[in-house]
């Protein structure tokens, strides 16, 4: 996603991902990606704040869990809020490194975190052997990929992340309204602050939001840029 990036190719790299997240099997394998970069923020946040981390789960039903410990609420509050955002994060900070040529630490950033998550804290089978395929898939691509195609996979992998983070945040708003006592995070947030789930709900959404907002306007390459490569003249 360099300045010889195509917008054309951009749009159907998000299009691929959008198709193949829906295919049986292949497609539930490439969106626990997300449920990687979110249980990572609350591992994040609980190491940086010294508290305990005992086990950090990913399921085949695409949901995940990080079992934590902190000794104070204030603590608690922030680890449990910093999933969503975080993955939306990530995403940004991703697709700023594919903007500006630096791939390669993008690779090598997520190659450290799923090594990270299965030396330390994953422990179930599937989760354990999700990072190992996802670390073979990313070492193969960085490493035997021609640039172009390992830039293409790295793009589509953050896209798919964006898209399951926008995805997951809405349905997390909306249990926050209709089912405030299943709302995992949210429900957390409740509990440690004492505060409604609906309000969490809509803090985290627009702080989810907003970032998502940037990630389109800085690093989308804009439709006339698309148009442009196909000749249309938008100046006539």
């Amino acid at each position: 996603m360099n300045s010889s990036y195509a917008a054309s190719v951009f749009y159907l790299i998000m299009l691929a991902a959008m198709l193949l997240v829906r295919v049986p099997g292949i497609g539930k394998i490439l969106r626990t990606f997300n449920t990687l970069l979110h249980e990572s923020g609350h591992v994040l946040m609980a190491m940086l704040l010294n508290g305990t981390v005992h086990e950090v789960r990913f399921n085949n039903d695409l949901s995940g869990s990080a079992s934590t410990s902190s000794n104070s609420r204030f603590k608690t509050t922030l680890i449990s809020f910093n999933g969503y955002p975080f993955a939306a994060v990530c995403a940004l900070l991703l697709l700023a490194l594919l903007k500006n040529g630096h791939y390669q630490i993008g690779y090598i950033a997520l190659i450290s975190l799923a090594l990270i998550h299965l030396i330390f804290f994953v422990r179930n089978g599937f989760g354990m052997i999700w990072l190992a395929s996802f670390i073979v898939l990313l070492t193969v691509s960085y490493t035997q990929a021609p640039p172009h195609v390992a830039e293409w996979i790295l793009t589509g992998l953050i896209l798919i992340a964006l898209v399951e983070t926008i995805i997951s945040t809405v349905q997390i708003m909306l249990l926050g309204f209709t089912r405030p006592r299943k709302a995992g995070d949210i429900t957390n947030l409740a509990h440690s602050t004492g505060l409604p789930a609906w309000l969490w709900a809509l803090i985290i959404s627009a702080f989810c939001a907003w970032i998502t907002y940037h990630i389109v306007i800085d690093y989308f390459p804009p439709p006339a840029q698309l148009l442009t490569e196909f000749g249309v003249n938008i100046n006539s």
